[in-house]
């Protein structure tokens, strides 16, 4: 019956490190400066230490990645310069949406299209972790070992040396799926 604890125990803890050690990694994108290209348009430059002017609310349940402000001067003579502010959200099913607002009018209309097909996977789920090692136990003897898994795309593959007895050895080798 203590076998049975220890197999528990070991399984709770080996799903509490799954999620300390898979925790997904953000990173920090660089400042740029802006770029006018060869046909007029202007790559945006980046700060990220700069904060938005005034940023359009975001929708209910969705959380802000990127907020954008364009000025535009208009090509008809008498038109002032309009600024628009942009934020781009991730909404909770890892879909994203664009918000738009002017401090100098009324934002009529606008389009958001998707140039890029997702999975709808949350942004920034990096998996840093492609090993894994640790101790096996058996359950119906004084069996001990340890154990190494790697994996490789949608492969998991392992090995694994176990001391079943006095002078008794085994080695496995493992092949499985990775699978979400």
């Amino acid at each position: 019956m203590n076998y049975l604890y220890t197999f528990i125990a070991g399984a709770f803890i080996g799903v509490a490190a799954l999620f300390v050690w898979q925790k997904p990694v953000e990173k920090a994108e660089p400042a740029a400066a802006e770029q006018v290209q060869s046909d007029g348009s202007l790559v945006l430059a980046r700060d990220a230490t700069a904060k938005p002017v005034a940023p359009p609310r975001a929708p209910q349940g969705g959380k802000p990645i990127r907020s954008d402000t364009v000025t535009v001067s208009s090509t008809r003579t008498g038109c002032p310069a309009c600024t628009v502010n942009l934020l781009t959200v991730e909404m909770k099913d890892g879909s994203h949406r664009v918000v738009a607002n002017s401090p100098d009018g009324t934002v009529i209309s606008g389009i958001d299209i998707p140039l890029v097909h997702i999975n709808l996977v949350p942004i920034n789920t990096v998996r840093q972790h492609v090993w894994a090692a640790g101790v096996s136990r058996g359950t119906g003897q004084e069996a001990w070992g340890l154990f190494v898994d790697r994996d490789l795309g949608p492969l998991r593959l392992g090995g694994e040396a176990n001391k079943n007895g006095p002078g008794q050895y085994e080695a496995r080798f493992r092949l499985g799926f990775v699978f979400k």
